[in-house]
């Protein structure tokens, strides 16, 4: 069967714009990294610059000494953007990223468990600001992507059941596309984290691994020859709900024992509390603790140039962090034992050893499956470090096949890789011919 020219054209055309979207490129480059043919680059090029979508941004070396200089192509920033939502257990968080994958502007407010029609009101209230305060507009919107703690059928974006928010069959992209006017796709927050780290994480140059997330739930995202695995609909890497101990305590999937049950953050609470740890001296967290497991985990991602904007979620009043609930039992109080255990609490360590020892299991199983080259572990519960992973990596090597074995490293984007990976989605999913139409509405 024959390509059909406009599916050829706009596959060609999304191959220039995905390698633009790196920074600035001259045409010669753009054919040599595309594989395309040199005239073909060309003319898209000169299509996408008629449209506004990419400018001249200065001019490279010569290639030869005396020769000239070749003209420099970059996307214009202005001419589209990308909404990123997360539905957390905690909050509900939205950014807009602009053509670049540059976040603009974010912002967040209270999570609504048990009723998600009041969540996708509070995600497009909160949308509207983001749009305001980067000085955009709707009709600039290329595409939307939500990511969930549950299982989402990629194919419709319905959310079947997000077991810790309470969500069973929720429809998210079709209502979300009907009042923004742009394609809105959903997958879950493992999913999502992935993308991330594969994009822009410690796993920018791997292919194969697998992206585990451990916070309020647990769940895991596998990235095989760089593509995501989804499985028939979307939901592979359901490693929460792989049963783990018999008879054991009943999960949200409405099942017993699952890996959930002993390993997530609040499983490490409960854990603790029955072995007799006591609670934080204060209920009300630290803006030090703010920003540690639950908020930014390592380094300070709202403050790399070029990713999540240029300020601290703690410190940008009005937007992510600015008041980040605490709830009774959950990884904030996770993150209390973590910090018992890095002062060398025997309580605290016991308890996060049980949770890891069980999550070394489960992986073990993923390992042995997929032979993966990287595990990278994020979430909230992950900014403990080194005390998670030192005994999840022992536990690993306990119940896994030595040559299967992979490194176990912490994800490197904290705890907004989530909100990350969605506008990575975003972007994917933005179709050329989406894109051309939002622009030329935008340049109207």
């Amino acid at each position: 069967m024959g390509v059909q020219p406009g599916l050829l054209r706009n596959v060609n055309r999304g191959a220039v714009l995905a390698v633009l979207r790196a920074g600035p490129r001259s045409r010669a480059a753009l054919a040599r990294e595309t594989g395309l043919a040199k005239p073909t680059v060309s003319a898209i090029a000169e299509e996408l610059l008629a449209e506004g979508l990419v400018r001249v941004g200065g001019v490279g070396t010569a290639q030869a000494a005396g020769g000239r200089r070749p003209e420099l192509l970059e996307l214009d920033p202005g001419a589209l953007s990308y909404l990123g939502v997360h539905f957390g257990v905690r909050h509900v968080q939205v950014a807009l990223a602009d053509a670049t994958g540059a976040i603009r502007a974010s912002r967040n407010g209270p999570a609504t468990p048990r009723n998600p029609e009041r969540a996708l009101r509070l995600a497009s209230s909160l949308a509207g600001h983001v749009l305001e305060e980067a000085g955009s507009s709707w009709s600039r919107v290329a595409a939307a992507a939500v990511a969930v703690p549950g299982t989402v059928e990629r194919s419709t974006g319905r959310c079947r059941l997000a077991p810790n928010l309470g969500w069973r069959d929720v429809a998210i992209a079709e209502p979300l596309s009907a009042r923004w006017g742009c394609r809105v796709v959903a997958c879950n927050i493992a999913q999502a984290g992935a993308l991330a780290e594969a994009a822009e994480g410690v796993a920018r140059d791997v292919a194969s691994f697998v992206w585990l997330y451990v916070g309020t739930g647990v769940g895991a995202a596998i990235v095989e020859r760089g593509r995501l695995v989804e499985g028939r609909d979307g939901f592979a890497g359901e490693i929460g709900h792989m049963p783990i101990r018999a008879g054991g305590r009943r999960c949200g999937c409405g099942r017993r024992g699952c890996l959930e049950t002993v390993s997530s953050g609040p499983a490490i609470a409960r854990t603790a509390a029955r072995a007799g740890l006591g609670a934080r001296p204060s209920a009300v967290r630290s803006p030090a603790a703010a920003g540690r497991l639950e908020t930014d985990g390592p380094g300070e991602p709202f403050g790399a140039a070029g990713r999540l904007g240029t300020e601290s979620p703690v410190r940008a009043a009005g937007r992510l962090g600015t008041e980040s609930p605490v709830p009774a039992a959950g990884a904030s109080d996770a993150e209390w034992v973590a910090e018992r255990a890095a002062s060398g609490d025997a309580l605290a360590e016991a308890a996060i050893r049980t949770a890891a020892e069980a999550l070394g299991r489960g992986v073990a199983t993923l390992v042995d499956l997929l032979n993966p080259e990287l595990v990278v572990v994020g979430g909230g519960v992950a900014g403990a470090g080194e005390v998670l992973l030192r005994p999840l990596r022992a536990s690993l090597a306990d119940h896994g096949l030595p040559d299967s074995l992979a490194p176990v490293v912490a994800s490197d984007l904290g705890a907004l890789a989530e909100l990350r990976g969605a506008i990575r989605l975003a972007m994917d999913a933005a179709s050329t011919t989406m894109v051309v139409e939002r622009a030329a509405t935008a340049r109207g």
